[in-house]
């Protein structure tokens, strides 16, 4: 009789939901976030088969909204010892900003063959469905931090930080260091993302309390600012770099004058914001 019951779900559709990888390496993307098939319910967000969802352990501050990422591959990645896990064509980052249960948009950045394209899909109210934006939208909302004036980015804004010293969009988070936090690694592994646990140092968690401020500190601008602050990528001309493997002073800001004339922030001494124009 069992039997009878699994064949039945089986063959009436009742098998984990999948991606679909043709709409996912179109030219053109689909008009809705559910056309993809990266969750089996869009509106509670449970992924589809071999899409695995995962956490960093120091997150961009994005207005107090919360995020929800997952990961899809067709392959099983060796995850190295630094850089961009190495996502082959075909894979997919999709995260999802909200603000408690309310779901206000999700990006999606997609690897095809012409490179990693990134697009925008709003939510309506009750959360139920999320439509392409390409144009992008300029939101206000009541959260529980009081209202924010919050800014769905257009289409052509994805690579304003998602851009590598090549000038190629690519990702920015899932990254070795980045992923290390609490057995995330090893569930990976079991989840057939990555093929081992690499050894790694894991980034500092700039929220954890416990840590020394200036770990905490320093994570916090390698997560916030170092995709354009670091040598060879958008900001480099200010010769400011503020990734995590910067070392030198001057190039940390120490005793370092700014170009423009009028910065609110002339230098930094030790740490503190000193000379203002």
């Amino acid at each position: 009789m069992t039997r009878w019951i699994l064949a039945f779900f089986l063959l009436t559709g009742m098998a984990r939901a999948e991606v679909n990888t043709e709409i996912l390496l179109a030219s053109k993307p689909p008009r809705t976030l559910a056309a993809f098939g990266f969750f089996e319910d869009p509106s509670a967000l449970r992924p589809s088969k071999g899409v695995v969802g995962y956490d960093i352990t120091a997150p961009l501050f994005s207005d107090f909204a919360e995020k929800d990422r997952f990961i899809y591959t067709p392959e099983v990645l060796d995850p190295g010892t630094d850089g961009i896990l190495p996502f082959p064509v075909g894979s997919a980052l999709v995260k999802t900003f909200r603000y408690g249960t309310r779901k206000v948009e999700t990006r999606v950045l997609i690897h095809k063959d012409t490179g990693w394209v990134g697009y925008p899909y709003l939510w309506n109210e009750d959360g139920t469905e999320a439509k392409l934006k390409l144009a992008g939208a300029n939101l206000r909302l009541d959260t529980s931090f009081g209202m924010i004036e919050y800014r769905v980015p257009n289409f052509n804004q994805c690579g304003g930080c998602h851009t590598n010293a090549h000038g190629k969009i690519t990702p920015i988070g899932p990254r070795p260091r980045h992923l290390a936090k609490k057995g995330q690694l090893e569930h990976l592994v079991q989840a057939g993302v990555i093929t081992h646990v690499p050894d790694v140092i894991p980034t500092p968690d700039y929220r954890d309390n416990n840590l020394p401020l200036e770990r905490r500190a320093r994570s916090y601008l390698e997560a916030n600012c170092a995709p354009c602050h670091a040598q060879g990528l958008p900001a480099d001309t200010s010769g400011l770099y503020l990734n995590l493997e910067e070392d030198r002073p001057l190039h940390l800001g120490i005793h370092k004058k700014t170009r423009g004339s009028r910065s609110w922030i002339r230098w930094v001494i030790g740490g503190y914001r000193s000379g203002q124009t």
